[in-house]
């Protein structure tokens, strides 16, 4: 084999496990959807928008957990991710799976209760997880967090505002590296989804086809159910309003 061959055939085997585990992590992922995107991964079920959302969470929590005051620094190390000790109910994307729910909550602090009927009865604060954009190394996540240093709105409920965070990172690091945010009181509060009964594979698809049936009729076409087993390899509602709101600046 000649020498020039050599080097590209080293460099093959050295780039194959590289290229497998970007595969796995799904970097690329649009929740909501993106009209001009068509096509692509809207399914926020995977490794890298999971890391995502854990560490978005943990740094919205941090900086404006309802009643507590703001920390003033300005590095992601420390109110980057690490583990909070708040009581809140978390709200995840619509499709999320059982596994995934739970882990995530888990992985954000040990008193993080998953979006539960239960949980929603509580007098505990809301965090709602509304878009996870994963593009290859850069992600974007909203998180909706309740303002109760306000008035409560005309419906005699919190009024909301919504964080957006930008992310960097590669394969399992992923930081938040800029927050931003936006107008109290102008994106809609998405609806509650709750932690599904049971763990399936397809459970994002399958919470689509159901939000697709009109109420009181089966879903059409129902393919078997796919249930999770251990060992396997399994393991945006719209964007933000664009009214200017304050800039949070990290280095």
């Amino acid at each position: 084999m000649k020498p020039t061959l050599l080097v590209i055939a080293a460099a093959t085997c050295l780039l194959a496990p590289v290229a497998g585990l970007v595969g796995c992590t799904k970097q690329y992922t649009n929740y909501p959807e993106v009209p001009t995107a068509r096509g692509l991964s809207e399914d926020p079920n995977s490794p890298a928008a999971e890391l995502a959302i854990i560490s978005s969470v943990q740094f919205v929590v941090r900086r404006y957990f309802p009643g507590s005051q703001q920390e003033e620094s300005t590095t992601t190390q420390s109110v980057g991710r690490a583990s909070v000790q708040d009581s809140f109910v978390l709200n995840l994307p619509r499709g999320m799976r059982k596994s995934f729910y739970e882990r995530i909550a888990r992985q954000i602090g040990p008193n993080v209760m998953p979006m539960t009927e239960e949980a929603q009865q509580t007098a505990l604060p809301v965090f709602y997880v509304t878009r996870v954009w994963m593009r290859f190394n850069q992600g974007q996540v909203d998180i909706m967090r309740p303002m109760l240093e306000l008035p409560p709105g005309p419906d005699g409920k919190p009024i909301y505002q919504t964080i957006t965070c930008r992310l960097e990172g590669r394969f399992m690091n992923w930081r938040v590296v800029h927050a931003r945010a936006w107008t109290p009181g102008l994106d809609p509060l998405p609806q509650p989804y709750f932690v599904p009964d049971i763990e399936r594979t397809d459970q994002f698809r399958h919470t689509m086809r159901l939000d697709a049936t009109p109420e009181g009729e089966a879903p059409m076409n129902e393919p078997a159910h796919q249930w999770y087993r251990p060992g396997s390899m399994d393991d945006q509602p719209a964007q933000p309003s664009q009214a200017d709101g304050p800039v949070v600046e990290l280095e």
